[in-house]
């Protein structure tokens, strides 16, 4: 997927792990753990903090504060019939 550049922050998802890299040293400010992914990521404003929000794995829905890497939401969204996988991009709303 395509990173996110915001301010002097790229974040990037790769090898099952969310970097917020530093946009001149490309330095890591960050990385989180949460599982591979191919979804694009999206950034945006949840109760007041920046975030960044994608899936992994077979759907699970990652929302992670997008200053300090910590996760802030995980659910899963996997349809009720049990199969199927999320791959689209995550819309805050």
């Amino acid at each position: 997927a395509s990173p996110v550049v915001v301010g002097s922050t790229v974040f990037m998802n790769g090898g099952g792990k969310l970097f917020a890299l530093d946009a001149a040293s490309g330095c890591a400010k960050w990385v989180y753990a949460g599982g591979l992914s191919r979804s694009s990521l999206t950034y945006g404003e949840i109760g007041g903090r920046n975030v960044i929000a994608y899936t992994a794995g077979r759907g699970e829905v990652h929302v992670v504060d997008a200053r300090t890497g910590a996760l802030v939401w995980k659910a899963d969204g996997l349809p009720k019939a049990g199969f199927g996988t999320v791959r689209a991009p995550v819309v805050l709303y």
